[in-house]
């Protein structure tokens, strides 16, 4: 939950307002000139509703706190949802006419009030369209009451972040057709190894295909038995971020080749295949399960273009246990998808042709 005691205030005249403090002027100019004490009482009257607006306004809005609980994580274009609490504080005064509104919303959420001491829960629906870790707009309060004259709002500032992972899609049958130097492809299996390896603690994420249920029920704990990962189960996710972001098109590319990415770990994992990813300035050894989904995810939300000129064209080497995976390579610069790599029978995938939607 994200709550705020920083506040920001402003009040504002409305259009009925003008039209009030125009009907002051008018009766004043009257008063002047005709010295009438009608026009005199008139005029206190009138300017007496408009302080009293003023007044009623900043009451009604003075014991407001508002709180909103988020999602850690969600994925870019895609809406998700937060839970706002409302509460007034106040011991006799309740709050009249309140709308709720940000810039992350459609559309702005409507109150008719809140009785004194009371809270109200509301829900909020909204979507970000870039990746990264980013605060979220402030929700803005506002009322009008009693008279429409002013209307007064305050916006609570708080440091709600919500970590935006790339959009994942489904990729096209072809996708996986080389994944390697040798035209090699990995086949799906749900067998993960080839020989038994070792036996160690069930951790989320893995497999319950593979616990050793014999072996649990003596020890009280759940066992997995590891298997001798196969080669042609392993894949590597190359993505070159050398680029130079000079438009919103280079961004929009950039965000698309990112989304391939987050789509290939995802897709694969959810095939039983053995994951890793390599960026030129970030690493994720190979791995499985929606707990190493994970964590390949927020390296690619975190992740940044790099300057061409940061890293030379062998930033990457193939090496240990990444050696014998499958290879896919990607780059964050357009004029690079789908041209065949220098001294390799691969190809840097073109998420336009890879991505299913």
């Amino acid at each position: 939950m994200a709550d705020s005691p920083r506040k920001l205030r402003r009040i504002k005249l409305t259009g009925s307002g003008m039209i009030f403090v125009l009907i002051i002027f008018l009766l004043l100019l009257a008063a002047f000139n005709t010295g009438e004490n009608l026009f005199y009482l008139v005029t206190s009257a009138v300017t007496s509703i408009l302080l009293l607006s003023a007044w009623a306004s900043k009451k009604g809005i003075r014991g407001l706190t508002l709180s909103r609980r988020l999602p850690e994580s969600v994925h870019r274009e895609e809406p998700f949802g937060s839970v706002l609490t409302l509460r007034n504080d106040q011991r006799l005064w309740s709050a009249i006419g309140l709308s709720l509104d940000s810039e992350a919303w459609d559309s702005p959420l409507w109150m008719d009030g809140i009785a004194p001491g009371e809270e109200v829960e509301l829900r909020a629906y909204a979507q970000l369209p870039k990746r990264g870790l980013h605060p979220m707009p402030p929700v803005e309060v506002t009322t009008s009451f009693p008279f429409g004259v002013f209307e007064r709002t305050f916006a609570p500032q708080d440091d709600a972040t919500v970590l935006v992972f790339p959009k994942v899609y489904p990729l096209r049958k072809r996708v996986l057709d080389e994944l390697d130097d040798s035209g090699q492809t990995p086949k799906v299996s749900f067998n993960d190894g080839d020989e038994f390896f070792s036996l160690r603690e069930y951790v989320p994420g893995d497999d319950i295909r593979h616990i050793s249920w014999k072996i649990s029920a003596r020890l009280g704990n759940l066992i997995i038995r590891e298997l001798e990962p196969s080669i042609s189960r392993m894949v590597l996710i190359v993505f070159d971020t050398r680029c130079t972001l000079e438009s919103s098109y280079d961004e929009d590319q950039m965000e698309r080749a990112m989304d391939l990415a987050a789509s290939l770990a995802i897709n694969l994992l959810d095939q039983h295949f053995s994951v890793g990813l390599a960026l030129p300035d970030k690493r994720v050894e190979l791995g499985k399960g929606k707990t190493h989904g994970t964590i390949i995810l927020e390296t690619l939300a975190l992740a940044a273009a790099q300057a061409p000129e940061a890293y030379s064209d062998d930033w990457f080497v193939s090496e240990g246990l990444n050696a014998d995976a499958s290879k896919i390579f990607l780059s964050a610069d357009p004029k690079q998808w789908g041209l065949i790599r220098s001294g390799t029978r691969s190809k840097t995938l073109n998420p336009d042709e890879a991505l299913h939607g």
